[in-house]
């Protein structure tokens, strides 16, 4: 509260300001502002009754303000979560919160990868209008997302028809926990063949089998890009390897590294499939995963 104002500015002078009245404006420990009044060619000063209506009118202000930069931030989040994951953008919005910048950091870290495709979707694009194939994705991409996100992990990318999944590289983790990982992955692959045959039925689409890849082992982890356009990703051999597994998967079932079996072979049961190669990398003996230990 400040009254007969001395050493006056040049704008004060000009407007003939006699008294200023300035309020803070706070809402969830944050300024938002500054409410501010004057006094101008009147010569009357502000008392300790008007700021005390002051103080009121700015703890009203101060509530609108903080109601209205929530609801664009639920906007915000509701818009970015059709693009990434809930985590990565729970990331991106705490970074924000926080005024940090959103920047190129990747680090390294345990993680499990899966990737699933369609057996024959490139023969069947063929045959398909673009609004027929987008009939037959949108589902197939919430089925398979949805399986993922409820057994721990998230989606990483679409690659046409192909879906990157990822357990183990949520943003902000700072534990490792290679064999939880490892079984999370496993679980959504064998919840995701039977999830999408059932949706594709109850929907009359085309029930194209699929399959799936899964490795585990360490990665790169962060976003990846340049200052203008970044992307939340895994890089490495692990992903790879994941991504040859599922070409060599059995139509309908998953095919498993001996890293990911090794760490959840307590767990579920697997079919040996053998040695094979694996294009790029190798010989490698490669498993099948068929139930859980529990369900035997």
């Amino acid at each position: 509260l400040k009254t007969r104002l001395k050493n006056r500015s040049e704008s004060q002078t000009v407007q003939d300001i006699s008294s200023g009245l300035l309020l803070p404006l706070w809402g969830n420990g944050e300024r938002l502002g500054v409410f501010y009044l004057d006094n101008r060619r009147n010569g009357k000063t502000f008392t300790e009754e008007d700021l005390y209506l002051g103080s009121a009118v700015a703890s009203l202000i101060s509530l609108q303000l903080s109601l209205e930069r929530a609801a664009g931030l639920a906007r915000t989040e509701e818009n970015m979560a059709r693009y990434f994951s809930p985590d990565v953008v729970q990331r991106i919005v705490e970074q924000s919160k926080d005024g940090r910048p959103v920047g190129l950091e990747v680090q390294e870290r345990d993680v499990t990868v899966l990737f699933v495709d369609m057996e024959g979707f490139t023969a069947l694009s063929r045959t398909k209008t673009p609004r027929e194939i987008s009939e037959l994705l949108n589902p197939y991409f919430e089925t398979v997302a949805s399986a993922l996100q409820e057994a721990g992990g998230h989606v990483n990318k679409f690659i046409g028809d192909a879906v990157m999944g990822i357990f183990g590289a949520q943003p902000g983790e700072t534990e490792s926990a290679p064999a939880r990982y490892a079984e999370q992955a496993i679980w959504a692959a064998l919840v995701i063949p039977k999830a999408w045959e059932e949706a594709a039925a109850r929907l009359g689409l085309s029930a194209l089998r699929l399959r799936l890849g899964i490795n585990s082992g360490r990665a790169v982890v962060g976003n990846i890009g340049y200052s203008a356009r970044l992307e939340y990703s895994v890089l490495g051999d692990t992903v790879n390897i994941a991504s040859r597994l599922e070409h060599l998967a059995p139509p309908g079932r998953a095919c498993v590294s001996e890293q990911t079996r090794a760490l959840v072979s307590h767990l579920f049961e697997f079919d040996d499939l053998g040695e094979k190669e694996v294009r790029g990398i190798g010989v490698m003996r490669l498993y099948a995963p068929l139930r859980s230990r529990g369900d035997a």
